[in-house]
């Protein structure tokens, strides 16, 4: 598997960080996001399948963790890494 990396704002990280409750197609997401990154060096690694389900994510109804993922999806437009057209 080849990794991506991006270095996020203290905004991203802490919403990475953040507490997830329950069960359910975000909350997996969010809890791999967790385990793909790194505190002290705020570097966060995602694969094809996560660069392809951030956004998609975004795009449903919003909630509580749909918009958790809206910071980290403008961080990952910005550096190229996901098209603007997408989420």
């Amino acid at each position: 598997m080849e990794w991506i990396t991006a270095t996020v704002s203290p905004e991203v990280a802490t919403e990475i960080l953040r507490d997830v409750q329950g069960e359910g197609g975000f909350q997996d997401l969010l809890r791999k996001l967790q385990r793909q990154f790194d505190p002290r060096s705020r570097l966060l690694r995602l694969d094809e399948t996560d660069l392809e389900r951030i956004p998609r994510y975004l795009g449903y109804e919003p909630g509580g963790y749909e918009q958790r993922l809206a910071a980290l999806v403008r961080h990952l437009r910005s550096e190229g890494l996901i098209a603007n057209d997408l989420g």
